[in-house]
Formats: C-alpha cells, structure tokens, sequence
C-alpha cells in the first residue's frame, strides 16, 4: 500500500512563510521604514516627519497581529499629516496600503472596507491640503482609490488561490482515504476467506490442528484492527492515517507465497529474476498488494492437487509478474477478475501497466506488466 504520509502537510518554506497573513505585513512595513530612512538622510529633512513615517509603517507592521488597534492608531498618524507642514510628508502615507492589503489576504472583509473608507478621506484631505484646487484633489483621490483597489485585488487573489490549494488538499485526502479503505477491504476479505477455508478443512478433517486455530486467531485479530481502520478512515474526517499496516510490498509477498500456497495444500513453485531494489517504494507496494490478490484468488478458486507458478522478472525497464494454477470444476469461469484484482487494475493502468486474467489452455494466468521507473503527475521519478 502507498504510504499516506506525502499528504501530510509539509512545513512551508521560508520564501512562503514571508508571504503568509501576518508575516508580509512586518516585511512590506521594514521595507518602506528602510526607503522613508534612505530618503529623509539623502534629503536632510528634519527628524520630527521621520519620526512619524516610522510610527506609520510600525502600526502597519503590528497590522497582522493586532488589526484592529493598529487600523486606529496608523489612523490616528495618518490624520496628523493634516496639521505638519505639507513638505514634511514623506513615505509615510503609504503605510495604508499594508494593512488593506493584510486584511484581504486574510479574509476580513468589512475591516478591509472600513480601512479602506476611512484612510481614502484623510487622504483626499491631504490632496486638498497640498493643492486646494477641486480637480488636483479628485486627481489624487483617484490615484490613492486606484492604489486601494490594486491591494483588494492582490487579496481576492491570495484569497482565491488559498481556498483552491485547500480544497485540494482535503479532495486528495478523501480519495486517498478512500483509496486506504478500498485496499483495507480486499485485505480483511482475503482475511475472512482464509479463516472459512482453514475453518473448512477444519471440519472436513473433523478436528483443527494447532497451526489452524493459529492462523485462524491471527487472521481474526488482523481482521478486527483492520475493520477498525477502515471505520476510521470513512467516519471521522479529521483522522489521520494509519499508523501502520500490514506490509505488502512484492519482496515480502513473494517471500512468503510458497509457505502460504502450501499451507492451503497447493504445491507451488516461485520464481524470482532480477533485483527487487530496482523497483521504487510505490512500484513495489503496487505489485506487492496485486501479487496479493492474485495469491488469494489462486487459494479460492485453483485446484491444490495440481501444480501452481508464480514468476516475477524484474528488469530496469519494468516488472512482469504472473501467476498461473488450475482453476478447480467449481470455480467461476472468470476468477481473475475479481473486485480487489479489478480495482488494482485501475492502480497499475494509471502507471502505464497492464494487467491480464484469463485461460490458457487448462490453465488460468494472470498477468501484471508494469513499466519502470514510476513517474509522478509531473515527470519526476517516484520514489
């Protein structure tokens, strides 16, 4: 089975932490706080201004942790702007700009829009202040509304592209949950057909021997914590994934394949060419839980009293496993197929591979191509 733990949500990187609701405020305020310093000592302007530029973009930095008391006080600055010199304004005035665009970013609307509001008219004020003719001071409220409407735009989008990263997220969560759940089926399954069979033998012999009543009391118990698994995974949302699960990558299947064959009366022969260390972590739990299906439906329907193979060639360019056995009189004509071996072939095809079931001459085959290496959704190679 394919590890889950990809999913987990990694730590973000430094470049997109600095991006994250509070952090950029700090950022985008030390970055304006060194250009309002750069330029008051180029131009020699007296302290006083200075000050107040650097409390401006202090209020917008704190912006991110405390909104709505930082919006007061960079308003209350803003407004003192009003009553200096108009030659001492600097970089201050676009202070603003930070806490609208923080306020979108995280989603708070109606604070966004009080801001918005409420610093466009003190800076309209300032225009006027600057130039009282009506046309330059509509001209300046345009350009700061344009500036405003540019910071609620960078927000929407922020916005937007967040809630879609999330909902994929949760959507690749739920399909790999359910995915889990799927492979947990077909395992208690196989569980619950090994405990009628050795159950069956049981009584046909008329008394179980020690080594089936051990089977039959680990398989129950694997069974029960994997029915608990799957109860988790569908009925509470927030649940992990499993801790651990069984172990079903190919070299762990084939190795046990003779013993468990012969534990159910067949006697099988196992082949094995090439190194399974050329198949990556997910190819090999791929083939593993496709081998195990395979396994199973040879121990349901094949005929123990004739002789079963299961070969496995590993080559750099793909894998090629088959599994053939003589179906028993009873057996359904298309034992191959069934609901575990059908799902995984929607696994294996979705890699690029193959699988096959049918007869050939007396005997039945399946068949699991699958090429190498595995490749992700975006070429790079699967681990």
């Amino acid at each position: 089975m394919i590890d889950p733990a990809p999913l987990t949500p990694a730590p973000p990187r430094p470049g997109r932490r600095l991006l994250q609701p509070g952090n950029i405020e700090i950022v985008l305020a030390a970055v304006l706080g060194l250009v309002t310093i750069a330029l008051d000592v180029l131009t020699g302007r007296p302290w006083p201004p200075l000050a107040l530029d650097l409390a401006a973009c202090t209020a917008a930095a704190l912006s991110g942790r405390w909104p709505r008391s930082s919006a007061v006080v960079l308003g209350v600055l803003l407004s003192t702007y009003l009553v200096i010199p108009p030659g001492w304004a600097t970089m201050g005035e676009y202070a603003l700009l930070i806490p609208i665009l923080g306020a979108g970013m995280r989603g708070r609307r109606l604070l966004r829009l009080v801001e918005s509001v409420a610093y466009w008219l003190i800076l309209v004020g300032l225009a006027l202040q600057n130039d009282p003719s009506f046309s330059r001071g509509l001209l300046g409220g345009l350009v700061w509304a344009v500036l405003i409407g540019l910071q609620w735009l960078i927000g929407n989008v922020f916005v937007t592209v967040a809630d879609a990263h999330r909902q994929a997220h949760r959507a690749a969560i739920v399909l790999q949950r359910q995915q889990v759940a799927l492979e947990l089926h077909d395992t208690v399954a196989r569980s619950l057909s090994t405990l009628a069979m050795t159950a069956e033998r049981a009584r046909v012999r008329g008394a179980a021997s020690p080594d089936d009543l051990d089977l039959i009391a680990r398989t129950a118990s694997d069974s029960v914590g994997q029915l608990r698994q799957v109860i988790t995974l569908l009925g509470r949302p927030d649940a992990g994934p499993p801790a651990e699960r069984n172990p079903t990558a190919l070299p762990d299947v084939l190795a046990s394949a003779e013993a468990a064959l012969a534990r159910h009366g067949f006697t099988p022969r196992v082949h094995v060419s090439g190194d399974p260390e050329l198949l990556g972590a997910e190819a090999r739990e791929l083939l593993g839980a496709a081998s195990a299906e395979a396994l199973h439906n040879i121990v349901t329907h094949g005929d123990p009293d004739r002789a079963c193979l299961v070969s496995a060639e590993i080559t750099p360019t793909g894998a090629v496993l088959q599994f053939t056995n003589a179906p028993r009189g009873d057996a359904p004509a298309a034992h191959g197929t069934s609901l575990g071996l059908g799902a995984l072939r929607q696994r294996i095809e979705a890699a690029g591979g193959r699988v096959t079931a049918g007869r050939a001459d007396s005997q039945w085959l399946t068949r699991v191509d699958l090429p190498l290496p595995l490749t992700t959704s975006d070429g790079e190679p699967a681990r």
